[in-house]
């Protein structure tokens, strides 16, 4: 189960009691983040690993992740990291191409992507509902509204947070190959 944008409130800890039980049956957790600072504050734990990093150069191999969780991200503090081009430059983008297709690569066949965004601090995150996920290998589901609920006691998430700018939503990208 890889996760990012862990920071302080990693999702086995904060929102999701199945995430937490697969943790405890066995499942590695490896939980990235660009701040540096948040990560040295989370304990470690057996099966749990914490390691700087972000989803435009995933340090894992192919295949290798069953479960990719991704909260609040998009529409929270998001940085517009910098794409090294061949010749040496930096290259800065606001797209995520390179991020989703990162994100696909490490996801095994039948994988999952979790995105949830609920309670933004920046920008408007409803682009992620409308994007074509089709391109990396990826089918769409979206929970809002009246099946939100179906996804909450899906993943037996505690949902513990108001949301008077943008209702919540989540979305669950499956990998067909």
């Amino acid at each position: 189960i890889v996760e990012f944008g862990a920071s302080s409130t990693p999702v086995f800890e904060y929102y999701s009691k199945r995430v937490k039980k697969e943790i405890k049956s066995g499942a590695i957790y490896i939980g990235f983040d660009i701040d540096n600072e948040s990560i040295g504050t989370i304990t470690q734990q057996e099966g749990v690993h914490f390691a700087l990093g972000d989803m435009g150069r995933i340090p894992l191999a192919n295949g290798v992740a069953d479960e990719v969780w991704v909260l609040s991200v998009f529409g929270g503090n998001f940085k517009n990291t910098p794409e090294e081009m061949p010749n040496g430059t930096l290259r800065y983008t606001l797209g995520v191409d390179r991020h989703f297709r990162e994100m696909a690569r490490i996801l095994r066949a039948g994988g999952k992507i979790y995105i949830g965004e609920w309670f933004p601090r920046i920008g408007d995150p409803n682009w992620l509902k409308n994007d074509d996920y089709s391109r990396y290998g990826l089918t769409k589901e979206i929970y809002e509204d009246i099946n939100l609920q179906k996804f909450i006691n899906q993943h037996e998430f505690r949902f513990g947070c108001t949301w008077e700018k943008s209702p919540p939503f989540f979305i669950e990208l499956t990998k067909r190959f």
